[in-house]
């Protein structure tokens, strides 16, 4: 799951803001692992291409750190595109894993997608966490206000 900030602009959470596109399989070349993503309705792919540090030992985010903001979510938001409605719902897991990495490629789109003010120059910070086992909660559905 791979973090990238822009300043304290807009935090871009890769697999988040992605939401309503088309995500590719990562493939790995030359140790850097590569995504793409497309949203529906649009022509332009965003490209993302980093390189762990294996050399850094894995950190847990602790609570307070720009690290616990960015990785540790306690709620997960589902929209369906088909009626319209958004859920949420509380999810659990033990706490990730995260190492920095050196990002060589990166994408302001999905902002730019989202109606997001523009962002510049590369990200401030960015780290990948491993996988984890989540368990999720009932979902319920929310209205914006």
């Amino acid at each position: 799951m791979p973090s990238f900030l822009w300043g304290a602009q807009v935090v871009v959470r890769f697999f988040e803001i992605c939401l309503l596109t088309r995500i590719s399989d990562p493939y790995f070349y030359d140790g850097s692992i590569n995504y793409r993503c497309r949203r529906r309705g649009e022509s332009d792919t965003a490209r993302y291409r980093y390189r762990p540090n294996t050399s850094a030992s894995p950190n847990e985010a602790v609570a307070g750190t720009l690290e616990f903001f960015l990785l540790e979510r306690d709620l997960l938001f589902s929209h369906t595109p088909q009626n319209g409605r958004f859920f949420t719902g509380q999810v659990h897991h033990r706490p990730y894993q995260y190492q920095p990495v050196e990002v060589t490629e990166w994408s302001t789109l999905p902002a730019i997608w989202d109606g997001l003010p523009a962002l510049e120059g590369p990200p401030v910070h960015t780290c990948v966490a491993g996988a984890v086992d989540v368990e999720v909660f009932e979902l319920r559905g929310i209205t914006a206000s």
